[in-house]
């Protein structure tokens, strides 16, 4: 390769190493930009797999975003309900909360039972069930009547099986199911509490416990678990965090990839500088030596028959000479080239052979 192509090269792979470092700052360039624990609203030491606030997104995972972090308690988006965090054990993984959308005495908008579709999240084994009833009638010999409201627009409830209504005569537009622990729910089985709608709201404001689960079973081995800006799991133990890459959700991390990228376009604007430059170099002889093929033709001898030879020399008309070894004729080529055929006389076979010149 010629110096000005070297010096082409080493321009380019020049380029490339100043504009890796910018589009590179992993966790081999950069200090971690996740936190061991962050602050939403009013609970404090929150960790990995949990995010929100300060702590931005790349440090945990999607379905475990806090909500309201500025405000008086963390929310938690759990489709299609909004819940109201009451505390975290990232020891047993399990944290409480409570259905934002019941407490405070207000009326929900949408009548969901509470239910975790597929995700993370499930019910911890000590729940128990309070089903609740709105906007009830009941019939008293053919005249319906609207029951007094609970606690907001709760009528009634009944824990345990609710498979048999709300009661005798008792007609209810809707009816949603509710977890609630097992202290609320001996609370609400005292008689008294059928008519306290305090005792109903101190139930459901107590909440209940629900356990997450991810793939990174190494949190629970660890003390916690947590994940950097650049995608990678950081598995923190004392007294110093150890560095793991495991794939997170969505697999390598984001570097992983346009690292992979940059080392084939370096490769391939390689390979194309030594092409084309090779292609200048080589192209004038290749071209010459075609261009003299063209004009020429081949350097190998031809053979003629006996036959075409007459057709050239026009049956031996126009004799040059005489030498030893036979006779000299003109003859022209079928391209018009001249050329001059000996015709060799073979005295032990008496045959004739020739040959041009």
């Amino acid at each position: 390769m010629h110096s000005k192509a070297r010096q082409e090269l080493f321009l380019i792979l020049l380029a490339l190493a100043t504009l890796l470092p910018l589009h590179f700052p992993g966790s081999y360039s950069q200090q971690d930009k996740c936190s061991d624990s962050f602050q939403c609203a009013n609970i404090t030491n929150i960790k990995f797999p949990f995010w929100g606030g300060s702590q931005p997104q790349a440090c945990g995972y999607s379905g475990f975003q806090l909500l309201n972090c500025e405000g008086d308690f963390p929310l938690l988006n759990i489709p299609p309900l909004i819940y109201r965090v009451l505390e975290f054990d990232f020891l047993n993984r399990t944290l409480k909360v409570a259905r934002q959308d019941l407490l405070d005495h207000t009326c929900p908008t949408t009548f969901y039972d509470t239910t975790l579709q597929e995700g993370p999240y499930q019910f911890a084994p000590d729940s128990k069930l309070v089903t609740l009833f709105f906007d009830c009638v009941v019939d008293k010999n053919g005249e319906l009547t609207s029951l007094p409201y609970l606690s907001g627009c709760i009528n009634l409830f009944t824990t345990g099986d609710a498979s048999s209504g709300p009661g005798p005569n008792i007609t209810c537009s809707h009816s949603i199911s509710v977890p609630i622990n097992q202290t609320a729910a001996q609370a609400l089985d005292n008689p008294e509490a059928a008519s306290n709608g305090d005792v109903l709201q101190e139930a459901l404001g107590h909440g209940f416990l629900i356990r997450w689960s991810t793939s990174l079973t190494e949190c629970s081995t660890f003390r916690s678990c947590k994940r950097n800006s650049e995608g990678t799991m950081v598995v923190v133990t004392t007294p110093s965090p150890v560095y793991q890459e495991e794939p997170i959700g969505r697999g390598q991390s984001p570097s992983f990839y346009i690292a992979i990228i940059y080392l084939g376009a370096i490769l391939y604007i390689i390979l194309c500088c030594y092409l084309k430059r090779r292609s200048r170099l080589a192209g004038p002889d290749e071209e010459n030596i075609e261009n003299f093929l063209l004009q020429h033709g081949s350097l190998a001898p031809k053979r003629y028959k006996y036959s075409e030879i007459k057709k050239i020399t026009k049956s031996f008309k126009d004799k040059l000479g005489q030498g030893g070894f036979g006779s000299v004729y003109q003859g022209m080529l079928p391209d018009g080239s001249p050329v001059a055929v000996k015709v060799l006389i073979n005295s032990d076979r008496m045959g004739k052979n020739s040959s041009m010149k």
